[in-house]
């Protein structure tokens, strides 16, 4: 018998255990909420936001439970072992006109099986954007999920139940390592109020569910919709987000209450600058300025506008020499898949998978190398409790290694800012003044909300 993709798979279960811990020493913090918004025992389809290719979806089979069947796009599928691959990861292709008109005719099997998981009362997941962004904001939303669950309410006379859950997935930073994740489930969508308008006119329909993915899905991610002024919102972001933590009362600096300062950030920016698009333009010279002096010396935003107080930053300098033989220890026992992972990020012509990249590294070759490099030691010492206390030692080395390195990525930055400081003083002073001036815009922004 010819097994289904939603039947339950143990080697699944394996693998996914083995990811989840992989993300969890990946990823410096990762908070989940908005759980209780997945429904038991309904069909539900999974509609997240798409940033960093394949690390999206295990931050979903982290966040979700069971085993959600992923719909993706085919390319990813051309070689036979990277489909028995996916196929393992419940990952079945969609076809685009891009990957040739011949194959569109494969979508039917596909959306076949989708439909399966749905009338099994399981989880299906896909990314309405069908491609991922590197920017923080919203693409306009393809019909796929539409197109899946009006076609299986419609066979069953709109009485599975299916919901559709908006999902936010917010990343510090999608190219680098040990930065923060955050995965947001939103309200439910239920497909069958959009029945009575498929009903009369299926077209509108799915434009209405559309419509309703999208702004259930806005609250949950940063969504910076003006092209034009990205780079202005971001520095902002990072510029504003501790005044505007104070002024909404979020006692502290984690990641929820970050999201939300920079979500209000972001409106109110918005709200004060919609009819008046000479102060936008004001405010953009003045951040343009700013991105103009940083990257002249190598530095980000969040780099020069930290989200910790300034009194303890040269704290965690002190710390990270302290703790650097632990990062030196951790680094070198881990050189081969670090560099493996960044030699081979760079030959990827699309920069949305050098995170994927890595971590898939990271999840393979490192095992591989702890194995070889216990029997090298071995080789070495001719003591087996020795060799074995080594072993034990490299993954608690990693975790040290990680943990040292954010002190003294601490003592990089303040590296960075004496220079500023004291070698191009002019410039310092720009900035400070600068920033001041746009502290005192978003102050007066801030008084009348």
């Amino acid at each position: 018998m010819t097994k289904i993709i939603q039947d339950y798979d143990f080697r699944y279960t394996l693998g996914r255990k083995l990811s989840n811990i992989v993300m969890r020493l990946y990823h410096r913090e990762i908070w989940v909420s908005g759980t209780e918004n997945i429904p038991k025992n309904t069909p539900v389809v999974f509609g997240p936001n798409h940033q960093n290719a394949l690390i999206d979806a295990l931050a979903l089979i982290y966040a979700v439970p069971g085993q959600p069947v992923f719909l993706a796009r085919a390319d990813i599928f051309q070689k036979g072992f990277l489909r028995w691959a996916f196929r393992g990861m419940k990952i079945l292709p969609v076809y685009r006109i891009r990957d040739g008109k011949d194959n569109l005719a494969n979508n039917d099997g596909v959306f076949d099986e989708a439909k399966g998981v749905l009338v099994d009362k399981k989880f299906l997941a896909l990314f309405p954007e069908a491609s991922h962004n590197p920017l923080r904001r919203l693409l306009p939303l393809k019909k796929g999920i539409p197109r899946i669950v009006f076609l299986t309410e419609q066979d069953h006379n709109f009485e599975l139940g299916t919901v559709v859950v908006p999902v936010g997935i917010y990343y510090s930073d999608t190219d680098h390592f040990d930065e923060t994740l955050q995965i947001q489930f939103g309200k439910p969508i239920p497909v069958g109020q959009f029945k009575e308008l498929f009903d009369k006119n299926p077209q509108k329909a799915h434009i209405a569910l559309r419509d309703a993915m999208a702004e259930g899905m806005r609250p949950l991610m940063i969504d910076i919709r003006d092209k034009e002024y990205y780079e202005m919102y971001e520095l902002l972001r990072y510029l504003y987000n501790r005044p505007m933590r104070q002024r909404l009362g979020l006692k502290h600096r984690k990641q929820p209450d970050r999201f939300r300062a920079d979500k209000a950030i972001i409106k109110m920016i918005d709200d004060h600058t919609k009819d008046n698009p000479e102060l936008k333009e004001e405010i953009n010279t003045k951040t343009s300025r700013i991105n103009e002096i940083l990257a002249r010396h190598h530095m980000e935003p969040r780099e020069f506008y930290p989200s910790v107080k300034k009194i303890l930053a040269p704290l965690r300098a002190i710390t990270g020499i302290l703790l650097f033989p632990f990062f030196a220890y951790g680094g070198l026992n881990h050189i081969f898949p670090i560099f493996i992972g960044i030699y081979v990020s760079k030959k990827i012509p699309d920069p949305q998978f050098i995170s994927s990249i890595k971590f898939g590294v990271g999840l393979f070759l490192t095992p591989l190398f702890y194995i070889i490099q216990f029997f090298v030691f071995q080789a070495f010492m001719h003591n087996w409790r020795i060799s074995l206390a080594y072993l034990v030692s490299l993954p608690v080395s990693f975790i040290l290694f990680k943990h040292s390195r954010r002190y003294y990525k601490t003592t990089q930055k303040l590296r960075k800012t004496h220079i500023l400081r004291r070698r191009y003083s002019p410039e310092w002073d720009e900035i400070g003044s600068l920033t001041d001036e746009l502290k005192e815009i978003l102050n007066k922004m801030s008084l009348r909300q």
